[in-house]
């Protein structure tokens, strides 16, 4: 486990020794409940993840914990510590609400953080240190967490509230966006009332308002990028919103309650881009040469299925690694 503040970052996001001394020895009520609130974590990831699958969520959890040793080149450190065990993120900093978040969306955030394609002081260090195993792991454990725990009492935390005028422009922008700046809907690809289009495009809804403004800041001024001409729809549309757009559309966001984790249909089901988001079952995608009613079988013994929306190894026409 790493004690101190990790080079290069800023003051907030360092972590504390006091903090990280009292856990150690179980003196805060929070870390005797924490043994109790990863198991329960645990066997939500587990009823959630098909069996077969090719992730180990104890050693997610073990990464999420800090008991997990990283072999990359970067810095280990305890997702928990900011993203808390269920991946609640924090109200206060700009650290998101991962949980129920698709796991190639997450698998793939973990991909560009370590290859510099998306550059934070935090992440980058923490994500170089991770093996592709481990990014599966931690992916799928995070992705499997319910994102309404706690959403109420993390939303309450604000210290101000948005004003009606506030929301209703945020959600103009959200629904149908601004013909007269080139501006789309955010639903169009976030989906409707921010619920997101799994396996790519992320949930927004019961987001933090600071990290969308500071995600759409980094769209705005290029510190972000989704890698290369072509990809960067998300810089593009950051750059014709005002300031005040910016705090509009992640207030209307942060005010929507985060949608339910879908269970297996994130993980075993067909379910792609611009599919609907349904609690029905999507009938399999069967391949072209399967006879009808013919089971699909891995293609070598023992081989297990992938999870759903992981980026498979042949080339994509649009690289999953590289969508905002």
């Amino acid at each position: 486990m790493v004690i101190g503040c990790i080079k290069g970052l800023r003051p907030r996001r360092c972590l504390m020794p006091a903090a990280v001394a009292a856990a150690l020895a179980g003196a805060s009520p929070l870390s005797r409940a924490q043994p109790q609130l990863a198991r329960s974590a645990l066997e939500e990831a587990e009823s959630r993840v098909p069996a077969g699958t090719d992730v180990d969520l104890r050693h997610g959890l073990d990464l999420v914990m800090g008991r997990a040793g990283c072999t990359g080149a970067g810095q280990c450190a305890p997702c928990y510590q900011c993203h808390q065990i269920r991946g609640q993120g924090s109200v206060t900093a700009e650290f998101p609400r991962v949980a129920g978040q698709s796991f190639r969306y997450l698998y793939a955030s973990l991909q560009d953080f370590a290859s510099g394609r998306r550059n934070d002081p935090t992440m980058t260090p923490i994500a170089r240190a991770l093996t592709p195993q481990d990014m599966r792991d931690v992916a799928a454990f995070y992705s499997a967490q319910e994102p309404r725990t706690q959403a109420t009492a993390g939303l309450a935390a604000r210290k101000t509230s948005p004003t009606a005028d506030v929301l209703a422009a945020g959600g103009a922008l959200a629904a149908i966006g601004s013909a007269e700046r080139g501006v789309q809907g955010c639903a169009n690809c976030h989906g409707p009332q921010g619920a997101g289009l799994p396996p790519v495009y992320p949930y927004l809804a019961g987001q933090y308002p600071n990290y969308l403004e500071a995600q759409l800041d980094a769209w705005r001024s290029g510190r972000r990028s989704a890698g290369g001409e072509g990809f960067d729809v998300m810089a593009d549309i950051a750059k014709r919103l005002t300031r005040e757009d910016v705090h509009a559309v992640a207030e209307y966001y942060a005010s929507i309650e985060p949608p339910r984790t879908l269970r297996d249909e994130n993980y075993a089901g067909a379910l792609d881009i611009g599919a609907p988001l349904s609690a029905a079952r999507p009938e399999p995608r069967r391949n072209p040469t399967q006879q009808s009613g013919a089971r699909a079988e891995p293609s070598e013994p023992g081989q297990r299925p992938p999870l759903q929306g992981e980026p498979p190894d042949e080339k994509l026409s649009v690289p999953p690694n590289r969508i905002p």
